[in-house]
């Protein structure tokens, strides 16, 4: 009885994230070379809006530090921030 458990929730994950991948709608957020991370820009020094800066740029903070950073090491993606 155990095998037909494991098996049956395997299947399961297995066809999740089959159909996850068929996904169309992307809500803007997905870009080839783009890296986009969601934030609430509230909370300094974790992320915060500089209004001398513009663009991507105004976001400042250690939080914003690690995304660029990250998005540097990985592949050489762009960072850009869909504040929310």
């Amino acid at each position: 009885m155990p095998r037909f458990w494991v098996m049956g929730l395997s299947v399961m994950a297995l066809f999740s994230i089959a159909l996850s991948a068929c996904g169309g709608n992307t809500y803007g957020i997905v870009q080839a070379g783009k890296l986009t991370i969601a934030s609430d820009t509230t909370y300094p020094p974790a992320e915060s809006i500089d209004s001398t800066k513009s663009g991507a740029d105004s976001f400042v903070g250690y939080d914003m530090d690690l995304g660029r950073e990250l998005a540097k090491q990985a592949a050489a993606f762009d960072l850009q921030s869909a504040d929310g």
